[in-house]
């Protein structure tokens, strides 16, 4: 099947996006995922007895955004707070299993490293654990941050704030950093919590979901497209900042730049979406590559709302990649729509219909051998059981049907 020439366009962008430098700044996690049973309630209390099977861990937060963008092929360093215990040395191992540059990861004593636990039991969450300290990190520790930043942030080509309100990124923090990244022509990108920002002045873009730009225009209404636009465009009257991207989970992403035409991009109805967790660091991880690259704001968005549609359908926090995102592009973009009134080249309507991205979480595209061991160890990572079977299918007969059905009654 042949792709439409913005396709292609998209798949090009993809395959310009290995290699590039990005540097993340904000507040990693270690996202500890305990799976079991559940067959009994406890005799000391009215709750479940979860008898444990298996456990994964894997980087959350602001590290959600670096394992994103190791798994697009960018060369991708953290500059974060880890505090000295067993989760901050996992963090470590984690990052750099996945070949990210953790050597900005300092390491304060006086503070726990954020860990959230979750308990899991045929596939439901039963319960929460959130070990962490959000107050701001200490003088000392800010200070060593900005030094790593500054010894790498000129040979960056997109600076990542990942602002998860964990204390990582002060005020201190973050004007030093935008700072830094404008001294040195980096574009900056931001993944907003504070209610206030203008804290955020002199960052090329800001990437709010529509809870979040609700709470930073004092409650306005976030859910049509003229009210996305009234929100938007309220901040960019009150904050130094260039763009707005609006994620709207269902209802996809919006661009708002100053003086342009606003434009949405819309998920096809269809679209299933199975965990939404995490779904955000990909769209970062895809924007900010893209920007990278020298994409406009509009196919950067396009490409990051294709990768978010692959990222709810899966299972848990996790990653797209370059060959998925590709499926996806073969299949169908979102729908672009322009509206409003300005200079912008970008004028009328554009519907482009977006097919279903991924059918069902457990559904593969066809793919070579690196893809297929990568796919095994996703889904084994999300607590799935994995099965093989071969056979000749120049017809297809009772025996393929008989050990097919075998081998699924066997896994997930």
């Amino acid at each position: 099947m042949s792709m439409p020439s913005n396709n292609e366009k998209l798949a090009t962008c993809l395959d310009q996006m290995r290699d590039k430098n990005i540097i993340v700044i904000g507040d990693i996690m270690l996202d500890r995922f305990v799976f079991g049973s559940v067959h009994r309630m406890s005799p000391e209390a009215p709750v479940h007895v979860l008898a444990t099977e298996d456990e994964k861990l894997m980087l959350g937060g602001a590290g959600n955004v670096l394992a994103n963008l190791a798994s697009l092929g960018a060369k991708a360093k953290i500059i974060s707070v880890i505090g000295d215990d067993e989760a901050g040395r996992k963090i470590q191992d984690i990052s750099q299993s996945l070949q990210i540059d953790a050597s900005g990861l300092v390491m304060d004593s006086e503070r726990p490293s954020i860990c959230k636990t979750r308990f899991i039991a045929q596939s439901k969450h039963l319960l929460r654990v959130d070990d962490e300290d959000i107050k701001d990190i200490a003088s000392d520790i800010q200070t060593a941050c900005i030094e790593h930043l500054q010894a790498h942030i000129a040979q960056a080509d997109v600076l990542i704030l990942s602002d998860y309100g964990k204390g990582v990124l002060t005020d201190h923090m973050i004007k030093t950093a935008i700072a830094a990244a404008k001294q040195h022509n980096v574009p900056v990108l931001v993944d907003p919590k504070r209610k206030d920002y203008r804290i955020y002045a002199g960052a090329d873009l800001m990437t709010p979901n529509r809870s979040e730009l609700s709470a930073a225009t004092n409650g306005m209404a976030v859910q049509s497209d003229a009210e996305i636009e009234a929100a938007c465009q309220l901040l960019l009257n009150n904050v130094a900042v260039d763009a707005i991207v609006a994620t709207r989970s269902e209802a996809g992403i919006s661009v708002i730049e100053r003086n342009r035409t606003p434009i949405h991009i819309v998920h096809n109805a269809s679209l299933d979406a199975v965990d939404v967790s995490g779904a955000g660091d990909t769209v970062m991880a895809v924007l900010a590559l893209a920007v990278a690259v020298g994409a406009n704001l509009a196919d950067a968005a396009a490409l990051a709302n294709v990768a978010g549609g692959v990222a709810v359908s899966k299972v848990g926090t996790s990653q797209v990649t370059i060959a998925e995102l590709k499926t996806a592009l073969i299949e169908g973009i979102p729908a672009m729509k322009a509206s409003g009134s300005g200079d912008d080249s970008v004028a009328g309507t554009r519907n482009i219909q977006q097919s279903n991205i991924l059918r069902h979480p457990r559904e593969a595209y066809v793919c070579d051998d690196a893809a297929a061991v990568a796919q095994i160890k996703e889904w084994q990572a999300q607590g799935l059981k994995v099965g093989f079977t071969n056979g000749c299918f120049d017809i297809l007969h009772f025996g393929h049907v008989s050990y097919l059905n075998k081998a699924r009654d066997r896994c997930d």
